[in-house]
This record gives structure tokens, C-alpha cells and sequence, in this order.
């Protein structure tokens, strides 16, 4: 007699319950698939970047090396992401990017992860951790740093 039997569950294999479920992976198992793909890509591409440039700079980070470091936390968020969508066997776009109100959805999420970032260093600013020093920027000096470092905060 089946170990199984008694719970309804028939001759179905230890690993089908383990790891899959009707509707393909199990979400535990995706979200740790999708967190060892990422970690992969980002350990070889920061290893990578490393042998180029400097990442650990003395002093105040670049905002050139931070759009650099960020631009690879990107690249390895898709790539797992597309990883993720071969084996389940889904469109990359179809984890929140299709559908009606997708525009909505990134402005929304965009706007908050500006609201999260901003409250963030406001608390750490006011904790005395953050400090405000260096060159006085002014006017089209100013914008440009402040582009720059959007594009770093925006990947």
C-alpha cells in the first residue's frame, strides 16, 4: 500500500509533491529558483566588473560606478526574470507589464519607490547617519548631478 493513499493522493511521486503543483512550480521553489538565478548573474557580473574598475572607491561613491553597479543589478534582475519565464513557460512581460493599467502600475511604483527613497534619507539624514557635505552645486552644474543620480536611483 501506498504511503499516500490514506491522504487521497494516490501513486503520485514524492518529487511532483515536493516541487510541482497544478499549475506548474511551486511558488517557494520559483522565488528561491528566481533569488539563486539572480544571485548567480550578479556574483559573475560584479566579479567581472571588478577585474575592470575599482568598485570600492576611498570616499564618496561616484555617480558613474553607482549607475555602473546598478545598471548590473538590472541586467541580472531580467535575466533571472527570463529565466524564470522559460522554465514556467511564460512570457517575460506577463509578471505585471501586460495587461490594461500597466503605464499605471509603473508610474504608481516609480512614484512610491521615490516616496520610499526620499523618507529614507530624510530619517537618516535627521538620525545624524546621512551628512550633506562637499561642493555647492548650482545651476545647470546642479541638474546634471541630479540627472545623473536619477538615472542611478531610476535602474
Amino acid at each position: 500500500m501506498d504511503i499516500l493513499q490514506p491522504f487521497g493522493l494516490g501513486n503520485r511521486n514524492w518529487l511532483g509533491l515536493v516541487f510541482l503543483c497544478d499549475h506548474g512550480l511551486r511558488t517557494g521553489w520559483s522565488v528561491l529558483a528566481f533569488v539563486a538565478i539572480f544571485k548567480l548573474v550578479e556574483t559573475g557580473a560584479i566579479t567581472l566588473l571588478s577585474r575592470i574598475a575599482s568598485l570600492k572607491p576611498d570616499g564618496p561613491v561616484p555617480p558613474v560606478l553607482a549607475l555602473i553597479r546598478e545598471s548590473c543589478e538590472l541586467a541580472a534582475v531580467v535575466a533571472a526574470t527570463w529565466v524564470m519565464a522559460r522554465i514556467e513557460g511564460r512570457s517575460l512581460f506577463s509578471y505585471g507589464f501586460n495587461g490594461c493599467g500597466k503605464m499605471t502600475r509603473l508610474c504608481t511604483g516609480a512614484f512610491w519607490g521615490f516616496v520610499s527613497l526620499s523618507a529614507l534619507v530624510g530619517m537618516l539624514w535627521y538620525a545624524g547617519t546621512l551628512v550633506f557635505e562637499g561642493k555647492s552645486l548650482a545651476g545647470l552644474v546642479a541638474w546634471k548631478y541630479a540627472l545623473v543620480w536619477l538615472l542611478c536611483f531610476s535602474s
